[in-house]
């Protein structure tokens, strides 16, 4: 080939200048103003010709994507232009319209590959052909091509790994070489005349990776970013329609990867595989000596489907055992967090099994849960202002409370909206009563009832698929504020957003990911007196754009109610269920069942089981969830055995269970303890001790009040420090428990 230098000095740059980045490493932006890529090169020997490469459009603005014409920037008389027209692309060849390709959309990567024969133009979008005109080469100048710019129009999109060929590439040659690098050995790589990556760093130059050094200058500042094509090291590829299927094997390991269409109407399947470690591994945790990983590009189509199959033989465990294995995923080599694939693993064949659309696939080990937020309202930035005697507080949330909290997922930049207010509790003046410091020494506290109050947490959720969020929520009564209202159970929403700039507005709040809402128990009547209840929720992140998330948090009930102790917590699974107590008591010859539960999330129901052995043990009742408080009546079972063993198994929607611990009634035992007086003011009385075991004391939301030792037959408690309600009173000795509801007047 022809070529006239510019710059001689390009002569002398050794080839192995050109970068190679894992992946598809880098891609050069195009701003649509004044930034090009020039490359000097005369064209005027060929008699077949191939163009190829990767593209973004930034806008559906008309444009230039690239002009092959004389030394004239913005040239009128281009011997090749492709024009971008908003929604397709047109070839021009020697001033004639040849053919189009349709059907693009803003941010999505394509391949398109211009090929002649010295008969027919033709034109091929995603290795599928787009059209065909016949015609002739051309006698127009040809000696500089300019990327980013076609006469007159700047381009706005991001561009990828450009070859140009000295021959007419096939259909099938196309396709073998959409999702991989051109090396040395590669079958065509005589008739490669031109090769740019894009994988440099910085400098003005994009290297050529030929012998001819045909480098681009970069004029006017085009940027250099993290490129989302898919490319590999290898691929395979299956062009049969719908039902596509292919399947790619690692080059040396053996680990394979399967994919079939099953949705979507995709004219084909694209496989490649890098065999070097990814540009970054943040999200998942590494499995050592792992540096390869699997992409899949599906075909055309609307939003097509895939099943996926990664077959894991071959790879070198570190030691660690299989099940502790995980597949991570991420859309392309431009998203740099990945992400835990809810996959199903084959122990005995080596393999996970997911679908998908256009995604990256790498196998790590399994992540634990990361704590994002925590905060548990001790220490504000500001000494809170005592406004209504020494409780609230009408200072902006994110001045008291931003960036006060730990974890890491940002530090915390708290906002809200309308008043809500900071509640001082435990504090200089003991204004609130919280028993047991469950709440901390300040808490959150929103008005609801005459102002729709919010408050907002933005953080860098690191893509995990779940946000798990747990907190104390109480309302309380403030009327000795000069506040008046019906006390009700609060009721809280909480909302996931997602925020991808990091800036979250009330006004416009973004893509809504997720929505739950989370109940408390009754309040106390008491004023300043709080009646605290765990609660938590999991929130779907899967659909998060960049990471950055947040929390809304809307308090829909309960006149004035805070919260405390708030922990947000990134997850591979859901928040699970949370069982504070399950307990029984004989009740004549039945066998009464309780149990509380928290954080009830995705929990279908419960199987109430009974032993005669404690070994063996059968389902005698179902109880669906949908609360908190459940018990479950055995009758008659003391009539038949003297003893009896119970657990309970929680049974989630996906058929996941856990069970409880054990629990063992007897006929005689639970006869024998009273309590009295019940209902009791001040000092409670037990009889019918052991000399053995444990009383203990719970609040009727599960939280341990007291604990005592048995020494004798009778013992006492004093109930005069706490608040009137009812209380579980335990007696556990051996393998027995016995209960007894208590009512504090």
């Amino acid at each position: 080939m022809k070529k006239i230098l510019l710059f001689p000095f390009a002569l002398l740059l050794p080839l192995f200048a050109m970068t190679q980045n894992p992946g598809s490493g880098n891609a050069i932006s195009f701003d649509g103003i004044n930034d090009y890529v020039g490359i000097t090169s005369d064209a005027s020997g060929l008699t077949q010709l191939s163009i190829e490469f990767w593209f973004k459009k930034g806008n559906t603005n008309t444009s230039g994507i690239f002009q092959w014409a004389d030394n004239t920037l913005n040239s009128g008389f281009p011997w090749i232009l492709l024009k971008d027209n908003g929604t397709s692309v047109t070839l021009l060849a020697d001033d004639a319209y040849r053919m189009s390709a349709t059907g693009l959309t803003v941010g999505t990567w394509y391949h398109l590959a211009i090929s002649y024969d010295g008969v027919n133009w033709k034109m091929y979008l995603n290795g599928i052909l787009a059209g065909t005109s016949a015609g002739n080469i051309g006698t127009r100048p040809k000696t500089h091509l300019f990327l980013g710019n076609g006469s007159p129009y700047f381009w706005n999109g991001q561009m990828d790994e450009m070859r140009i060929w000295n021959m007419a590439l096939t259909e099938s040659q196309i396709r073998e070489r959409i999702c991989r690098k051109i090396t040395s050995s590669d079958a065509l790589y005589p008739n490669l005349i031109a090769y740019y990556n894009f994988d440099e760093s910085s400098g003005n130059l994009a290297f050529d990776g030929t012998v001819n050094a045909n480098n681009g200058i970069l004029t006017n500042g085009p940027a250099r970013v993290t490129s989302g094509a898919h490319i590999g090291n290898s691929s395979s590829y299956n062009y049969a329609g719908a039902a596509s299927s292919s399947t790619l094997a690692h080059p040396t390991r053996g680990d394979a990867i399967t994919a079939t269409l099953t949705a979507g109407g995709g004219d084909g399947v694209q496989l490649y595989c890098v065999t070097e470690s990814p540009n970054t591994t943040s999200g998942q945790l590494a499995l050592n000596g792992n540096n390869s990983y699997f992409g899949v590009f599906p075909i055309n189509g609307s939003s097509t489907q895939y099943t996926a199959t990664y077959n894991y033989t071959g790879i070198n465990l570190d030691g660690n055992p299989e099940n502790q294995l995980r597949l991570y995923k991420r859309n392309n080599n431009a998203q740099t967090i990945w992400q835990f694939v809810t996959a199903a693993q084959d122990e005995a064949a080596n393999t996970f099994t997911t679908s998908g659309q256009h995604t990256e696939y790498m196998i790590g080990l399994y992540q634990p849960s990361l704590i994002l937020y925590e905060n548990h309202f001790e220490n504000p930035n500001i000494t809170p202002t005592q406004i209504c005697a020494p409780d609230f507080d009408n200072r902006l949330v994110n001045t008291l409370w931003s960036y006060t909290g730990t974890g890491i997922g940002g530090g915390g930049l708290f906002d809200q909206q309308y008043s809500v207010e900071t509640i001082l509790i435990n504090g200089p003046n003991n204004q609130y009563n919280d028993p047991g410091n469950l709440g901390g020494n300040y808490s959150l506290g929103m008005l609801s009832t005459l102002q729709d109050d919010k408050i907002t947490l933005t953080l860098n959720s690191l893509n995990y698929p779940f946000i798990n969020i747990t907190f104390d929520l109480s309302a309380i009564a403030v009327n000795g504020c000069g506040f008046s209202g019906a006390l009700a159970t609060p009721v809280m929403n909480i909302k996931l957003y997602d925020t991808p700039s990091g800036t979250f507005d009330f006004n416009n709040p973004g893509t809504l990911l997720d929505d739950k809402t989370v109940t408390g128990i009754a309040p106390n009547t008491n004023p300043f007196t709080f009646n605290w209840a765990p609660v938590g929720a999991a929130l779907n992140n899967n659909n998060t754009t960049t990471g950055l998330i947040t929390v809304v948090m809307d308090l829909l009930d309960g006149n004035y109610s805070s919260f405390d102790n708030l922990k947000i917590v990134s997850a591979n699974i859901p928040l699970p269920l949370n069982l504070l107590y399950f307990t029984g008591s004989k009740q004549n010859n039945d066998a009464l069942l309780q149990w509380k539960t928290a954080n009830e999330i995705g929990t279908s129901k419960f199987e109430v089981q009974r032993s005669n052995d404690g070994q063996i043990f059968t389902t005698i009742g179902t109880v669906a969830a949908g609360g908190s408080l459940y018990s479950l009546t055995d009758a008659n079972t003391f009539s038949s055995r003297t003893v009896a063993f119970y657990r309970l198994k929680s049974i989630d929607a996906d058929d996941r269970f856990t069970y409880s611990n054990i629990i063992k009634l007897s006929k005689q035992t639970s006869a024998a303890v009273t309590v009295y007086p019940n209902p009791v003011s001040d000092v409670l009385s037990i009889s019918g001790l052991q000399q053995k075991g444990t009383v203990l004391l719970y609040s009727a939301e599960g939280k341990l009040l007291q604990q005592q030792t048995v020494t004798a037959q009778t013992m006492t408690i004093d109930m005069s420090k706490y608040t009137k309600g009812i209380y579980l009173l335990q007696y556990k000795t051996g393998d027995e428990v016995v209960n007894r509801k208590i009512i504090k007047q």
